[in-house]
């Protein structure tokens, strides 16, 4: 079965030649016979040979071709992306599809804030408040089937509002913190209250055990590994025995402007 195709293909590259060279002489006819008068001379003086020289299409549109399939396949790949990226189809490292991007991180140095320790008053107050987003850190997401979520609390034109854990986890620190000042004071009316009787505390002595079981449970699935060192003492800078996690530097998220309602 060799030879035959040996000879087979012999036969088809001779054909091909003989193409070649008689579509060749007919362009070199054409051309001698409508400009061999005009036709500059070569550069040794002599005239051209329009009968020998190769005059083969030359097929040029094939790389442009290329070039263009290419160009349209990086361009259809990049509106690909901004799309994905513009409706926020964006995982979390946990693998979870969520609507809030990936915040940049930045080292923070934990030190005690000589405001935000003191106690209440509106001062305080208003500077705690202003570290939450308003309407208590809710964002709106106008697609939760895409992440897989339930529909969410209404808002007032319908949109579909959400929480988020750094914003709930705040809310309960600062609620606990205003009731633990309103113990000090002997303001608080949690204080040798009958829980079998008294419903409305009862709710409120339900939302503050809720509140240290929500951060307990949150601390714990974000452990923060960072070392901390002993105390020193403010006055003389020598190491005290205890550790209060005060001067060290943690790697946090960067508050970055996220459409908090």
């Amino acid at each position: 079965m060799q030879r035959p195709l040996e000879a087979l293909w012999r036969t088809f590259s001779n054909d091909r030649a003989k193409h070649w060279d008689s579509q060749d002489k007919h362009e070199a006819e054409a051309l001698q016979g409508s400009n061999v008068d005009e036709a500059p001379d070569s550069a040794d003086g002599s005239e051209i040979d329009f009968s020998t020289s190769r005059l083969r299409p030359r097929r040029m549109w094939i790389p442009r071709v290329i070039i263009v399939v290419f160009c349209c396949i990086i361009e259809a790949v990049l509106v690909i992306y901004v799309y994905e990226v513009g409706k926020g189809l964006l995982k979390s490292r946990s693998g979870l599809l969520t609507p809030v991007p990936e915040m940049p991180r930045k080292q923070i140095l934990i030190a005690k804030d000589p405001l935000l320790s003191l106690p209440p008053s509106p001062e305080v107050d208003n500077a705690w408040a202003s570290l939450i987003p308003t309407e208590r850190g809710l964002i709106v997401v106008d697609n939760p089937k895409d992440y897989n979520l339930p529909p969410g609390l209404r808002g007032l034109n319908g949109e579909h509002l959400f929480g988020v854990t750094w914003t709930h986890q705040y809310h309960c620190v600062n609620m606990l913190r205003m009731e633990f000042w309103r113990l000090l004071r002997n303001e608080s009316n949690l204080h040798n209250i009958d829980l079998m009787e008294d419903e409305d505390n009862k709710i409120a002595v339900g939302h503050h055990t809720h509140c240290f079981d929500y951060l307990r449970q949150t601390l714990m699935c974000n452990m923060d590994m960072t070392i901390e060192h002993a105390a020193r003492s403010s006055k003389t800078g020598e190491l005290r025995g205890f550790i209060n996690g005060l001067d060290t530097e943690h790697t946090c998220r960067d508050r970055v402007s996220i459409s908090f309602r």
